[in-house]
């Protein structure tokens, strides 16, 4: 049985959502929901002797990148600790695969001037 609590003016669906679960088994891969690829987010006003940082990712190169379904990456800045110090960012899906390159052609903002980020900061790059 599904329960939902729905928003006024949301429709209710439980044939197809009881459908959905019963093909996918509770702890199945498909019963996560997925990330949605493409929260790049815009560029940060200019302040006065303070500096923006835009990384350029134009394509990586991949032994299997042929095989890859929907590619994406992420892109997240962190503390010492591990915190993330800005929202992760995804970006859109890549715009074309060739040989061993996945092409997304894309600049990514990061939302903390340079000189706002402590000391030891680091960028991360998931694919």
């Amino acid at each position: 049985m599904v329960t939902r609590i729905l928003a006024p003016g949301e429709e209710e669906n439980l044939e197809v959502e009881e459908e959905e679960d019963a093909a996918t088994g509770a702890g199945s891969p498909e019963s996560f929901p997925n990330r949605v690829p493409g929260t790049l987010l815009p560029r940060l006003p200019s302040e006065p002797r303070m500096s923006l940082l835009t990384i350029k990712i134009d394509k990586i190169g991949l032994k299997d990148a042929g095989q890859c379904i929907d590619p994406y990456m992420t892109v997240s800045v962190k503390d010492l600790s591990g915190i993330d110090l800005n929202p992760v960012q995804d970006t859109p899906v890549a715009t074309r695969k060739e040989d061993t390159y996945i092409h997304f052609s894309v600049d990514i903002e990061i939302q903390r001037h340079i000189e706002r980020l402590p000391k030891g900061s680091q960028t991360f790059y998931f694919y």
